[in-house]
This record gives C-alpha cells, sequence and structure tokens, in this order.
C-alpha cells in the first residue's frame, strides 16, 4: 500500500491519500502491537478496506470526499476530546474505544463488503459520542 501513496498524485485524490496516510500513521506506530489489544486482528481488514478505498477513489471521488468528511468530523471531535481530557481511566478507555469504531466505520464507507465487527453508522456513533460526551 506505500507503493500507492507514492509518486504522481493528482490533485484530486491528493486528500484522499492523505486521509489513508494519516489512518496508517494512527494504525501503526512504536507500541501499536501491544497498544491494539484484541483489535489487532481487525488490522488486516483494516488494510485491506484502505486498499480496497484506493482502488475505488479515482471513480467515485465525490462520494468518498463526502463519506471521509463524515468520519474526519468525528476524528476531530476525538481529538479535540483527548486534549481537553483529563487523565481519567475510564474516559480514556471510551475515547479509546470510540477511535477503534471510527475504524470500523471507515470499513463500513469505503469497503461494506468486508463487513464490520458489529453494526456501525454515522448515526450510531453520535448516540455513542453523547454518552461519551456526558461523562467528562
Amino acid at each position: 500500500m506505500t507503493q500507492a501513496l507514492k509518486g504522481n498524485l493528482s490533485m484530486a485524490l491528493a486528500l484522499v491519500y492523505g486521509d489513508i496516510k494519516a489512518q496508517m500513521q494512527r494504525l501503526v506506530y512504536p507500541g501499536f502491537i501491544s497498544d491494539a489489544g484484541d483489535w489487532l486482528n481487525e488490522y488486516p481488514r483494516y488494510m485491506q478496506a484502505a486498499q480496497i478505498r484506493l482502488e475505488k477513489a479515482p471513480r467515485e471521488r465525490m462520494r468518498d470526499q463526502m463519506m471521509m468528511q463524515q468520519v474526519q468530523d468525528f476524528e476531530s471531535r476525538l481529538a479535540n476530546r483527548r486534549k481537553a481530557q483529563q487523565q481519567d481511566g475510564d474516559q480514556m478507555f471510551a475515547l479509546d474505544e470510540f477511535g477503534w469504531w471510527l475504524e470500523e466505520l471507515r470499513v463500513s464507507l469505503f469497503a461494506q463488503q468486508l463487513g464490520t465487527r458489529e453494526p456501525v453508522s454515522a448515526k450510531r456513533l453520535e448516540r455513542r459520542w453523547a454518552e461519551i460526551a456526558g461523562r467528562g
């Protein structure tokens, strides 16, 4: 997949490639194997979903952009909450778990044929976010 992210990029696809690159950096970093825990089993599916997205993106740029915006809106909220959050263990666990559900949302949106660990949608994540936001 790294090869697909290098080389000549059209401006129209640069955002897609940038988003996938950022996703891979969130998933794979020093210590990710121990940090991922049980979610490590899902990594092959996440990588396959990103590959499928790369293949579809040139044909479905507008659709990809709309779906990417949905995910990025959640990611932005999560990042802001993590920055502002105190070291409350329960809250940090909930935020970490929400991050994994965002990966599941990516699979659902960009490579639905791969299936998700449990049913996931933007609507379900909105409800989950409301629960998390109500805690802190």
